[in-house]
């Protein structure tokens, strides 16, 4: 309830993006601690050159609804790895009971409530070539290493139901972070943010000013 959302900005050409972006401003004191993902979004466009593939790390942090915290929200960090890359949409369950196509990757991770929404991280992978005690062979060990891309965002998970349980299937459904990017340029958003530079170049122009004139 501090921060009040006032508009949310849907993908502008694809519904089915399960992503959304508001404007907000944060009340001063509020503890938030953001992470700079500028040149880490993972771009399936480089793929080919890329060193990230199936089986590798992935990892989000989230909100573990049981142990939320009193004072404080702490988060969970849970972790799996990249299943696939789907070539076509997938079709995915909603919540409203229907199911529609959507561009995701699969990721083998247990999604749980309170995690819908989380950024999902994807450690990059190194392979280190070399030889074998005997020097007779090549060989070859993949290490994951501190480096990480943004992969995209937790939209849900698909369950395997016996009626009548319903059993969590492991694998969960991420939004690609190209789709977040898209979003984010949003004509009218893009508008904004230029109306924004140009006031705070305005009054940074203006406060000069004063301060030259004080002199």
């Amino acid at each position: 309830d501090l921060i009040e959302a006032k508009h949310w900005y849907e993908h502008p050409t694809d519904p089915t993006a399960d992503v959304v972006v508001s404007p907000i401003l944060i009340p001063p004191g509020l503890d938030v601690v953001t992470i700079n993902c500028a040149g880490r979004m993972f771009a399936p466009k480089r793929l080919p050159n890329e060193s990230i593939s199936i089986g590798d790390e992935v990892f989000f942090p989230g909100l573990f609804t049981d142990v939320a915290g009193k004072t404080q929200n702490t988060p969970v960090v849970r972790q799996g790895t990249i299943a696939m890359f789907p070539r076509e949409q997938v079709q995915v369950d909603l919540k409203n009971g229907g199911s529609e196509l959507m561009d995701v990757y699969i990721i083998e991770a247990r999604s749980i409530k309170g995690l819908s929404g989380s950024p999902v991280f994807v450690r990059e992978t190194v392979h280190v070539r070399g030889r074998d005690l005997f020097g007779k062979r090549d060989t070859g060990q993949a290490e994951s290493v501190s480096g990480f891309r943004l992969l995209g965002l937790l939209s849900g998970h698909w369950d395997l139901t016996a009626y009548p349980l319903s059993i969590n299937a492991g694998l969960t459904f991420v939004v690609p972070a190209h789709k977040i990017i898209e979003t984010l340029d949003h004509p009218e958003l893009i508008r904004m943010r230029k109306d924004t530079e140009t006031e705070l170049m305005r009054k940074s122009a203006s406060a000069r000013f004063r301060s030259e004139e004080r002199r």
